[in-house]
């Protein structure tokens, strides 16, 4: 299935349908904005399929190779979406517990969780614009804890 996303200003389109990539019991986020930057927002989209509720927890490296100050942990709900910020990651939020901190540079995150859910790194402009930075080397579907692949 794909996913596509129009801008209705100046038909900027961008295709959604990528996740992050998953292996070794953790999805990979390769490229999280710093907080500081509101030009190019990034945002972290958890999604929890589920009929449970999920325990995530996301943990971060900074460019300088420096892991966060502490893991981010959050319980989402089933059934439910969840998109945090990177300011959010940094200096905690609503329904958080810890916050990676001060990073020098971009972030780089692990995320785990007790339950399948799905990943996504996004990036918002300040035009509205939403830039999909999910996939790795593959597509990234195909890793997912319950997804199928389909690919020939």
């Amino acid at each position: 299935m794909l996913a596509y996303l129009r801008h209705l200003d100046d038909g900027f389109l961008t295709g959604m349908n990528a996740l992050a990539p998953f292996a070794d019991g953790a999805h990979r986020v390769d490229f999280l904005n710093p907080g500081s930057n509101h030009r190019q927002a990034s945002l972290l989209r958890l999604v929890n399929p589920g009929a449970e509720p999920a325990q995530v927890a996301v943990s971060g490296t900074d460019d300088a190779g420096e892991p966060g100050a502490a893991e981010v942990r959050l319980a989402l709900p089933a059934n439910t979406v969840r998109m945090l910020t990177s300011a959010e990651l940094e200096d905690g939020g609503e329904r958080l517990e810890g916050a990676l901190g001060d990073g020098t540079g971009k972030w780089r995150l692990r995320v785990v969780s007790d339950r399948p859910i799905q990943v996504m790194s996004l990036l918002a402009s300040p035009t509205g614009h939403l830039a999909n930075l999910s996939a790795g080397f593959g597509d990234g579907a195909a890793d997912q804890p319950g997804m199928q692949d389909n690919r020939p």
